[in-house]
């Protein structure tokens, strides 16, 4: 198979595991901090051992990995913003329209992405334990839309 082909399954399949995924990310280093609270730390791991295991914490691999997420997550508006405020944002309102609008597309996403995270974890689980999943269209008729 071509590697684009499978760059493209790969897509499809990301495409319904990111949100479980990411629920079981937030879900697990959660209880991870849990345990961590509500335990303590056993620096003498064998009797009689001579020198102590200290915790570890490892926080270039925490800053990589916040680091790497905002680069998805906000590279691609970065990008088409700076690619409107050099054509020219008079077609879109002005500079500080398109900035405003960029600010606020942010703030909603910030708000909105873990309630559409916890709708399309519990879509994604239903559809894999066989239960059935009911996915109602709207209303659609051939009225017209009234002016008044």
């Amino acid at each position: 198979m071509h590697p684009l082909n499978r760059s493209l399954f790969l897509t499809g399949v990301m495409s319904y595991l990111s949100a479980p995924l990411w629920f079981m990310f937030l879900a697990l280093s959660t209880a991870l901090q849990v345990v961590h609270a509500l335990t303590e730390p056993q620096y003498f791991l064998q009797p009689r051992q001579l020198f102590p295991v200290w915790p570890q914490w490892r926080p270039e691999l925490a800053i990589a990995l916040f680091a790497s997420t905002m680069v998805l997550l906000f590279l691609p508006k970065l990008l088409s913003i700076m690619l409107i405020w050099c054509k020219g944002t008079k077609e879109y309102g002005g500079f500080w329209r398109v900035t405003l609008s960029l600010l606020l597309e942010v703030l909603f996403s910030v708000l909105l992405a873990p309630v559409r995270m916890l709708f399309h974890t519990v879509f994604v689980v239903s559809a894999f334990l066989g239960w059935e999943v009911v996915w109602n269209s709207p209303q659609r008729d051939d009225d017209s839309t009234p002016w008044g």
